[in-house]
């Protein structure tokens, strides 16, 4: 096994057992310390001390009319590879910087309570529709198709997501399983966690928050603070993923109008994604000189 492996392993065993999350530490101290220096928490919306709180929320956002007026699912793709269980949806060309104008005046109230929150600017940085389908996971229990086992993203906290349905979502459609941060620390503890390979899987889901809903509702959520897992669904999923992150960046010189969410943005978002202490000291820095107060 190569060091850097080796050494990733020992930060994250190192990480779990200070700050019960499973991240590299140099992410457990990027944010403690952008909690403690950066982040604003009082005098918030209820949905944002909920996010806060659980890490997730649901959002007082309906969708639906959106999802109706561009006719989301009309165009589909089945992703290419041999286990073929997630087809993408896609906006015509001429329909994708409307469409856009249209959810950006939707959400711009939720990037201004995320900017108040986390204290810098926020981006709206990518859309994906999709859907995920059964398999059998009884019989490829060991297989994780489309994120189906419990894990954090590898990311700092800038990075977060909305999850909007496609369709009314109940809990025989797979919907997103997630772990409140208030449950961290028991859920690594009764399931043994040491990867999403290595954890046992009977644990008391009561503590499971499942992202049921009506079309058009949504959530938001940090993949990299909450456990989290792809349920499965007994026939097929719809959702739409937004990627949203909070960058160290003027206003005036990038604005949400400027981007294309439906390119990956990857430079903006692996920001977010730093490498080794150095430059997540450095991107702490960068945070802090562009909070607002």
């Amino acid at each position: 096994m190569k060091l850097y492996k080796i050494l990733l392993k020992i930060s994250i065993y190192i990480s779990i057992k200070l700050f019960k999350i499973r991240l590299p530490l140099s992410y457990s101290f990027y944010n403690f310390l952008y909690k403690k220096l950066i982040l604003k928490i009082k005098n918030n919306n209820d949905y944002i001390l909920k996010f806060e709180e659980h890490g997730f929320s649901k959002l007082n956002l309906d969708f639906e009319d959106l999802i109706e007026k561009y006719n989301i699912k009309h165009s589909k793709v089945k992703e290419k590879d041999f286990n073929n269980h997630r087809t993408y949806f896609f906006l015509e060309k001429k329909h994708e910087k409307s469409f856009q104008n249209d959810l950006l005046k939707k959400i711009n109230p939720i990037i201004k309570d995320l900017e108040n929150y986390y204290n810098v600017p926020v981006y709206l940085l990518n859309f994906k529709a999709f859907r995920i389908e059964h398999f059998n996971h009884i019989a490829h229990k060991n297989l994780e198709l489309y994120a189906n086992k419990f894990h954090n993203d590898g990311y700092v906290m800038n990075f977060f997501k909305i999850f909007i349905n496609l369709e009314n979502i109940s809990d025989n459609d797979g919907p997103l399983h997630l772990i409140s941060k208030k449950y961290t620390k028991e859920f690594i503890n009764k399931t043994n966690y040491h990867n999403r390979d290595n954890y046992k899987s009977n644990f008391d889901d009561s503590i499971i928050f499942k992202n049921t809903g009506k079309k058009g509702s949504s959530l938001i959520f940090s993949p990299s603070l909450c456990f989290h897992k792809a349920g499965i669904p007994n026939n097929y999923r719809d959702t739409i993923q937004l990627v949203l992150a909070a960058l160290p960046i003027n206003k005036k010189e990038l604005s949400n109008e400027d981007l294309n969410i439906f390119e990956d943005n990857k430079h903006l978002i692996y920001l977010t994604k730093p490498y080794g202490f150095f430059h997540s000291l450095k991107f702490l820095i960068n945070n802090f000189k562009h909070k607002h107060a």
